[in-house]
């Protein structure tokens, strides 16, 4: 996967926002928000963890807010990611 700054839509905001990756499996893993927009950010996580093609970002601890997410580039510790809407059930 590579970077595609070039092809963004909308301006992302540069923020440090904490959050949490959920994996399919359930287990919660800590990351931070880089950049946000409406339909994508950059994320920080430990490049040793091996991430799934689709996941949901917790955006708040008690995961009211979350956003679905696919993995558009990964370059070390960082990744670019659309956001998709999630079902009724999991949102």
């Amino acid at each position: 996967m590579s970077e595609a700054s070039d092809n963004r839509n909308q301006i992302r905001r540069r923020v440090s926002i904490p959050g949490w990756l959920e994996t399919p499996a359930g287990k919660c893993i800590p990351i931070t928000l880089a950049d946000v927009s409406e339909e994508g950010a950059q994320l920080c996580i430990s490049p040793d963890f091996a991430l799934p093609a689709h996941f949901i970002v917790l955006l708040t601890r008690d995961g009211r807010v979350k956003r679905g997410c696919r993995i558009l580039w990964q370059k070390g510790d960082r990744i670019g990611v659309r956001f998709f809407r999630l079902p009724a059930d999991a949102a």
